[in-house]
């Protein structure tokens, strides 16, 4: 977190793809809902996975916006946060297998809620990879919540 925002600069170990993506804004300051932006538009990349069996990576072009939706109670494990951020970011693959230079859409949908003080309280990731060839797509989803939290009041400089 800065000025500007909050920035992601990936995780370990991470894959392959995230590492060309980072880092990039996930919220932009100062936070306006509702509004968007665009998160990253990368042209010609190596997605990190040999998705038809060719020995060879797949290219794609990967595009990412970023919408501030509200603002909204959520409950989590930890405890309900009557003012949490919802944030949406929705990312399209489109990729081009190698084999045959046939192209097919890949979608990451990521939801997350913040809570002022605490930071990121739920994150929900749905993706959808397309069918390779002779075989089957790939659904994944995520869900995290927050479980336990110690929560210190503000305060305040004089």
């Amino acid at each position: 977190r800065d000025e500007a925002g909050i920035v992601y600069y990936g995780s370990k170990p991470g894959s392959s793809l995230d590492r060309q993506l980072t880092p990039y804004q996930i919220i932009r300051f100062p936070i306006v809902a509702p509004s968007s932006f665009e998160q990253f538009n990368r042209k010609d990349i190596d997605f990190g996975v040999d998705l038809d069996g060719d020995g060879e990576n797949e290219r794609a072009d990967v595009q990412a916006t970023v919408h501030v939706l509200a603002r909204e109670s959520i409950t989590v494990p930890a405890k309900t946060f009557p003012d949490a951020l919802r944030v949406e970011a929705r990312m399209r693959m489109q990729i081009r297998f190698s084999t045959d230079k046939r192209t097919a859409l890949g979608t990451d949908t990521m939801t997350a809620w913040f809570a002022r003080g605490v930071g990121l309280v739920k994150y929900v990731e749905y993706q959808e990879l397309p069918p390779v060839p002779g075989g089957r797509g790939v659904v994944t989803e995520i869900i995290e919540e927050l479980v336990e939290a110690d929560i210190k009041p503000a305060v305040r400089l004089r």
